[in-house]
């Protein structure tokens, strides 16, 4: 449940976006996954209607490799990427972003402390934090999602 909302926000911060992107790269470990696959693929009907092309790419479950196949989109011109990295943030994947010119960033945190060194990167580089959308989705819990957009 958990990966289909965060799926649901990252497509939300793109869709609110008033520039629209063309070419977006969904790079996820964890395709193999029901509410996974589910998500991508209302995302990709949603796409369509927009005429943005989706370039889906699935490193099956190797989290380690989602790093080289986002430098891999990089090269390819990709106009917005979607983040949702673990509670240990996105370090080495915002550094490579914020060398590059990708117009738009959607970034879902699940730790507000990593979000803020991540974000800071971003925003260093050349990136502006447009908004930020606590949600508080897990009612007997005290943890948050924390949805963004970055553009440059």
């Amino acid at each position: 449940m958990k990966i289909i909302l965060k799926m649901a926000l990252s497509v939300f911060v793109l869709a609110a976006s008033s520039a629209w992107a063309e070419t977006i790269a969904v790079i996820t470990p964890y395709l193999a996954q029901p509410g996974t696959q589910a998500a991508i693929e209302g995302f990709e009907a949603s796409a369509s209607k927009k005429g943005w092309e989706v370039n889906v790419i699935d490193t099956a479950g190797d989290v380690a490799s989602v790093i080289s196949r986002m430098e891999d989109s990089i090269t390819q011109k990709v106009d917005a990427i979607v983040i949702d990295p673990p509670r240990a943030g996105a370090l080495s994947q915002v550094t490579e972003i914020s060398k590059t010119n990708v117009g738009r960033i959607a970034f879902v945190s699940c730790n507000p402390t990593t979000f803020a060194r991540d974000a800071a990167i971003l925003c260093n580089n050349g990136y502006n934090l447009d908004w930020v959308q606590v949600v508080d989705q897990f009612l007997w819990n005290p943890h948050i999602e924390l949805v963004a957009q970055f553009t440059k």
